[in-house]
Protein backbone atom coordinates (compact mmCIF):
# COMPACT_ATOMS: atom_id res chain seq x y z
CA UNK A 1 0.00 0.00 0.00
CA UNK A 2 2.75 1.93 0.61
CA UNK A 3 5.18 3.43 -2.56
CA UNK A 4 8.36 4.04 -0.05
CA UNK A 5 10.77 3.03 -3.18
CA UNK A 6 9.70 3.08 -6.99
CA UNK A 7 11.01 0.15 -8.82
CA UNK A 8 10.08 -1.42 -12.28
CA UNK A 9 10.02 -4.85 -11.24
CA UNK A 10 9.81 -5.74 -8.02
CA UNK A 11 9.65 -9.60 -7.94
CA UNK A 12 10.84 -10.83 -5.36
CA UNK A 13 9.05 -10.81 -1.87
CA UNK A 14 10.08 -10.97 1.73
CA UNK A 15 8.02 -11.60 5.41
CA UNK A 16 9.87 -10.66 8.40
CA UNK A 17 8.08 -13.27 10.67
CA UNK A 18 8.61 -13.64 14.97
CA UNK A 19 10.83 -16.61 14.09
CA UNK A 20 11.39 -16.63 10.16
CA UNK A 21 11.61 -14.77 7.43
CA UNK A 22 10.29 -16.20 3.90
CA UNK A 23 11.15 -15.42 0.66
CA UNK A 24 9.43 -15.94 -2.62
CA UNK A 25 10.92 -14.77 -5.96
CA UNK A 26 8.32 -15.16 -9.15
CA UNK A 27 9.72 -14.57 -12.73
CA UNK A 28 7.38 -13.94 -15.12
CA UNK A 29 6.66 -16.10 -18.36
CA UNK A 30 4.63 -15.32 -20.98
CA UNK A 31 1.22 -13.52 -19.33
CA UNK A 32 1.53 -15.69 -16.24
CA UNK A 33 3.89 -15.26 -13.34
CA UNK A 34 5.89 -18.51 -12.07
CA UNK A 35 7.54 -19.42 -8.72
CA UNK A 36 11.21 -19.29 -9.41
CA UNK A 37 12.98 -19.42 -5.90
CA UNK A 38 11.52 -19.82 -2.15
CA UNK A 39 13.45 -19.72 1.10
CA UNK A 40 12.97 -19.10 4.97
CA UNK A 41 15.69 -18.24 7.14
CA UNK A 42 15.04 -19.03 10.66
CA UNK A 43 16.52 -16.40 13.60
CA UNK A 44 16.08 -16.61 17.48
CA UNK A 45 13.85 -14.71 20.01
CA UNK A 46 16.95 -12.87 20.77
CA UNK A 47 17.69 -12.12 17.14
CA UNK A 48 14.09 -11.01 16.58
CA UNK A 49 14.43 -7.25 17.60
CA UNK A 50 18.53 -7.33 16.74
CA UNK A 51 17.91 -5.54 13.38
CA UNK A 52 21.48 -5.82 12.36
CA UNK A 53 21.77 -9.69 13.08
CA UNK A 54 18.38 -10.05 10.44
CA UNK A 55 19.78 -8.06 8.14
CA UNK A 56 23.25 -10.39 7.86
CA UNK A 57 20.86 -13.28 7.97
CA UNK A 58 18.71 -12.30 4.17
CA UNK A 59 21.99 -10.79 3.36
CA UNK A 60 23.25 -14.37 3.27
CA UNK A 61 20.17 -16.06 1.95
CA UNK A 62 20.19 -13.97 -0.95
CA UNK A 63 24.44 -14.86 -1.39
CA UNK A 64 23.00 -18.43 -1.61
CA UNK A 65 20.26 -18.25 -3.74
CA UNK A 66 22.20 -16.31 -6.01
CA UNK A 67 19.00 -13.48 -5.83
CA UNK A 68 20.25 -10.34 -7.49
CA UNK A 69 17.24 -8.48 -6.84
CA UNK A 70 18.29 -4.92 -5.18
CA UNK A 71 14.28 -4.30 -3.70
CA UNK A 72 11.66 -6.26 -2.43
CA UNK A 73 8.20 -6.21 -1.42
CA UNK A 74 7.23 -6.44 1.94
CA UNK A 75 4.01 -6.57 4.25
CA UNK A 76 2.90 -5.49 7.90
CA UNK A 77 0.05 -6.70 10.05
CA UNK A 78 -0.58 -6.21 13.92
CA UNK A 79 -2.27 -3.24 16.37
CA UNK A 80 0.08 -0.73 14.19
CA UNK A 81 -1.96 -1.58 11.17
CA UNK A 82 -5.30 0.12 11.40
CA UNK A 83 -7.56 -0.66 8.19
CA UNK A 84 -11.21 1.47 7.82
CA UNK A 85 -14.01 1.40 5.61
CA UNK A 86 -15.54 4.99 5.44
CA UNK A 87 -17.71 7.31 3.26
CA UNK A 88 -16.35 10.41 1.84
CA UNK A 89 -19.38 12.54 0.52
CA UNK A 90 -18.67 13.66 -3.46
CA UNK A 91 -18.38 16.60 -4.20
CA UNK A 92 -18.83 18.61 -7.17
CA UNK A 93 -15.08 20.07 -7.06
CA UNK A 94 -13.81 15.93 -7.13
CA UNK A 95 -11.12 16.94 -5.29
CA UNK A 96 -11.25 13.88 -3.19
CA UNK A 97 -7.37 13.39 -2.05
CA UNK A 98 -7.68 16.75 -0.09
CA UNK A 99 -10.73 15.69 1.69
CA UNK A 100 -9.59 12.19 2.91
CA UNK A 101 -6.48 13.42 3.85
CA UNK A 102 -7.99 16.33 6.00
CA UNK A 103 -10.70 14.12 7.20
CA UNK A 104 -8.63 11.41 7.79
CA UNK A 105 -8.08 11.72 11.05
CA UNK A 106 -11.06 11.16 12.69
CA UNK A 107 -10.75 7.66 11.80
CA UNK A 108 -7.23 7.00 12.64
CA UNK A 109 -6.88 6.17 16.65
CA UNK A 110 -3.06 7.74 16.04
CA UNK A 111 -1.97 11.06 15.69
CA UNK A 112 -2.22 11.74 12.07
CA UNK A 113 1.22 13.32 11.98
CA UNK A 114 2.37 9.93 13.37
CA UNK A 115 1.20 7.73 10.60
CA UNK A 116 1.50 6.52 7.00
CA UNK A 117 -1.70 6.85 5.35
CA UNK A 118 -3.01 5.30 2.03
CA UNK A 119 -6.18 4.79 0.56
CA UNK A 120 -8.02 2.84 -2.00
CA UNK A 121 -11.30 3.99 -3.79
CA UNK A 122 -13.83 1.27 -4.27
CA UNK A 123 -16.03 0.49 -7.13
CA UNK A 124 -17.64 3.47 -7.50
CA UNK A 125 -21.74 3.33 -7.69
CA UNK A 126 -23.14 6.10 -9.98
CA UNK A 127 -26.44 6.51 -7.85
CA UNK A 128 -24.55 7.10 -4.54
CA UNK A 129 -24.07 10.63 -2.96
CA UNK A 130 -20.93 9.23 -1.15
CA UNK A 131 -17.59 7.27 -2.28
CA UNK A 132 -16.73 4.18 -0.12
CA UNK A 133 -12.82 4.16 0.31
CA UNK A 134 -10.95 1.70 2.29
CA UNK A 135 -8.31 3.95 4.66
CA UNK A 136 -4.75 2.11 6.13
CA UNK A 137 -2.67 3.83 8.06
CA UNK A 138 0.38 2.44 10.23
CA UNK A 139 2.39 4.47 12.53
CA UNK A 140 5.69 5.26 10.75
CA UNK A 141 7.77 3.63 13.82
CA UNK A 142 7.16 0.48 12.36
CA UNK A 143 7.88 1.16 8.95
CA UNK A 144 11.11 2.43 10.01
CA UNK A 145 11.88 -0.60 11.67
CA UNK A 146 11.25 -2.46 8.72
CA UNK A 147 13.29 -0.12 6.47
CA UNK A 148 16.22 -0.67 8.91
CA UNK A 149 15.96 -4.29 8.73
CA UNK A 150 15.56 -4.03 4.85
CA UNK A 151 18.59 -1.41 4.46
CA UNK A 152 21.09 -3.76 6.68
CA UNK A 153 20.14 -6.64 4.25
CA UNK A 154 21.82 -4.27 1.58
CA UNK A 155 18.14 -4.20 0.08
CA UNK A 156 15.31 -1.62 -0.35
CA UNK A 157 11.77 -1.34 -0.04
CA UNK A 158 10.15 -1.31 -2.97
CA UNK A 159 6.25 -1.63 -2.05
CA UNK A 160 5.23 -2.11 1.90
CA UNK A 161 1.71 -4.17 1.55
CA UNK A 162 -1.04 -5.22 4.39
CA UNK A 163 -1.17 -8.89 5.45
CA UNK A 164 -4.92 -9.19 5.16
CA UNK A 165 -4.75 -7.49 1.80
CA UNK A 166 -1.39 -9.88 0.86
CA UNK A 167 -3.40 -12.84 1.70
CA UNK A 168 -6.88 -12.06 0.04
CA UNK A 169 -5.22 -11.23 -3.58
CA UNK A 170 -2.97 -14.30 -3.02
CA UNK A 171 -6.56 -16.00 -2.45
CA UNK A 172 -7.98 -14.52 -5.36
CA UNK A 173 -5.40 -15.03 -8.14
CA UNK A 174 -5.49 -19.14 -6.89
CA UNK A 175 -9.06 -19.49 -6.45
CA UNK A 176 -10.84 -17.25 -9.24
CA UNK A 177 -13.56 -20.00 -8.85
CA UNK A 178 -14.92 -19.87 -4.96
CA UNK A 179 -14.69 -15.55 -4.88
CA UNK A 180 -18.34 -15.55 -5.40
CA UNK A 181 -19.32 -16.31 -2.16
CA UNK A 182 -17.73 -15.39 1.15
CA UNK A 183 -14.43 -16.81 2.00
CA UNK A 184 -13.02 -16.75 5.59
CA UNK A 185 -9.14 -16.95 5.46
CA UNK A 186 -6.61 -17.39 8.42
CA UNK A 187 -3.34 -17.15 8.29
CA UNK A 188 -1.90 -18.71 11.92
CA UNK A 189 1.59 -17.01 12.37
CA UNK A 190 4.24 -17.61 15.45
CA UNK A 191 3.00 -14.41 17.60
CA UNK A 192 0.45 -12.78 15.30
CA UNK A 193 -2.20 -14.33 13.11
CA UNK A 194 -4.15 -13.02 10.68
CA UNK A 195 -7.84 -12.94 9.51
CA UNK A 196 -9.70 -11.60 6.62
CA UNK A 197 -13.06 -12.17 5.16
CA UNK A 198 -13.51 -12.01 1.24
CA UNK A 199 -16.36 -11.38 -0.74
CA UNK A 200 -16.80 -9.80 -4.44
CA UNK A 201 -13.40 -9.25 -5.27
CA UNK A 202 -12.57 -7.35 -2.08
CA UNK A 203 -11.24 -8.04 1.53
CA UNK A 204 -14.55 -6.95 3.99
Amino acid sequence: MFNLLQSKNPFCSLDLGSTWAKTVRFARKGKEPQLDRAARIAWSPAEHKDFQSKGRRIKQAWDQLGLRDKAVISSLAGHSVIVKRVFFEKSASGDLENKITQEAGQYIPFDISDVHLDYHILDPDPESENHEVILVATKKRVVQDLTQVINHSGLGLSIVDVDAFALSNCFEFNYPELTAQPAYLLDIGGQHSIFAVFWKNQPL
